[in-house]
């Protein structure tokens, strides 16, 4: 008897390794596995010079959502599968065709260590967790197409960012003409003195939101100030050029177009492309 068990307890084990973290998915690695969830069986498939289009969410293992607005709302994905990266989710990703719905679950420090999606982890996600990348494949396109397809969405998007900035204006009542590159100052509480130069060490307080509301960064929260160099790339051309137009002590709402903060690539996923600036900036010291 005792033969018996000690026998029928390494397929026990076996049973058990494999109804683990990949129950239900296709396991590529120890960190990564998929599960299709609509297969179209287009035709379509991954290959030399495609890109694929589409959209993804991201949630706990747990099928809760993250707390995190962008990962929460989902966002559009556009990636080369062309590409040197071997990484277990572009892997997952030449799995799926054309229409295709899918699920990909990976360790979270292995996706938001990937080096097209480089983020911190989000507050409640543990890095050794799993996380499910929820895909839905719009189109494969060879690279004609998506040059094609690229220069029409980049016209369309630089319209729309021009629109959307000329709108905040008009509903916030900011008239008169942009400075500098093209900025907005709205100042809240003057200053006195001469106004710092680039190569000075500056010292400020500073909040900054996008259009839409969302905090990118905060000093006030901590109530401790920031210390750099203006003009070092520390911040973004249009921060830079607004402060070196103020004076100790002033605050400042500086109005900032997509072109002279993040640029038409944003900083993903916690900034959009085309995302316009709003900074409240406090010069306390230079």
């Amino acid at each position: 008897m005792i033969r018996l068990v000690s026998s029928f307890l390494p397929i026990l084990f076996f049973i058990s390794c494999n109804q683990g973290p990949w129950k239900g998915f296709t396991k590529i690695s120890n960190q990564a596995g998929y599960r299709i969830i609509v297969d179209l069986d287009t035709g379509v498939a991954t290959g030399q010079g495609i890109y694929m289009l589409g959209y993804a969410q991201i949630r706990n293992a747990n099928d809760s959502l993250i707390d995190d607005p962008f990962l929460r709302e989902g966002f559009y994905l556009q990636v080369p599968l062309n590409t040197t990266d071997t990484s277990d989710f572009i892997q997952a990703l030449k799995k799926l065709t054309s229409g295709d719905s899918a699920i990909i679950k990976m360790q979270a420090n292995a996706f938001f260590s990937l080096p097209s999606f480089r983020q911190p982890l989000p507050p409640n996600v543990d890095s050794g967790s799993f996380i499910q990348i929820h895909i839905r494949v719009d189109q494969l396109m060879d690279e004609e197409r998506y040059n094609t397809w690229l220069e029409d969405k980049e016209n369309h998007d630089r319209a729309y960012a021009y629109k959307q900035f000329q709108e905040y204006l008009r509903l916030n009542n900011i008239e008169g003409e942009p400075v500098g590159s093209g900025i907005y100052m709205i100042t809240e509480i003057p200053g006195k003195g001469k106004s710092p130069k680039y190569g000075s060490e500056v010292t400020i307080h500073l909040m900054g939101i996008t259009f839409s509301g969302q905090e990118i960064t905060n000093t006030y929260l901590s109530g401790q100030p920031w210390t750099f160099v203006l003009g070092s790339g520390a911040v973004s051309q249009g921060l830079d050029e607004g402060i070196s137009r103020m004076h100790k002590g002033e605050k400042c709402r500086i109005i900032v177009p997509y072109y002279l903060a993040y640029g038409k690539g944003g900083m993903p996923p916690l900034i959009p492309p085309y995302t316009h600036m709003i900074y409240v900036v406090e010069l306390l010291n230079f």
